[in-house]
């Protein structure tokens, strides 16, 4: 039988023969290893994470797609399936992680920056004002008057 004609035994057309265990798929490839990667890249800042993520459940998705249009091995839906449990995973811890990062920033720049300026600002005038060395010893001071007119005794 050739591939279109009808099966002798059923009647339904015989169409491309899937077989488990052959070559996998590239993208199911890819969307393991963006997976993965998406689950470290959340560590640094969130942004690689998030990018290997969505890429990674893309990648399965068209995997999946091709599976069901018969274009790709069954070999492919485990690997393409683990990429995109990894990629959901690191996707939300990569946003989890902008989301308090962001929240940090704001912390930062709205409490503790105006507080320390603050601080600096208003600094108690006994810090101001400066302090006499003990070890001078006091000078006394006469009162000579009015130089002008005549000392009265």
């Amino acid at each position: 039988m050739h591939i279109g004609q009808a099966c002798p035994n059923c009647g339904t057309p015989v169409g491309k023969a899937r077989q488990a265990g052959g070559n996998s798929s590239g993208k199911a490839i890819a969307a393991l290893v963006l997976g993965i990667c998406s689950i470290v890249g959340c560590l640094f800042y969130g942004v690689p994470g998030l990018v290997c993520g969505i890429l990674a459940i893309y990648f399965a998705r068209k995997v999946r797609q091709e599976i069901e249009a018969g274009e790709a091995d069954l070999s492919a839906k485990g690997m393409s399936d683990a990429g995109r449990i990894c990629g959901i995973i690191g996707t939300c811890l990569s946003a989890l992680f902008v989301v308090l990062m962001i929240v940090y920033i704001i912390v930062f720049f709205v409490f503790i920056i105006p507080q320390t300026q603050n601080a600096q600002q208003s600094t108690p005038t006994w810090q101001s004002q400066p302090t006499p060395t003990p070890a001078q010893p006091a000078q006394p001071s006469f009162d000579l008057g009015d130089a002008t007119k005549p000392a009265t005794y």
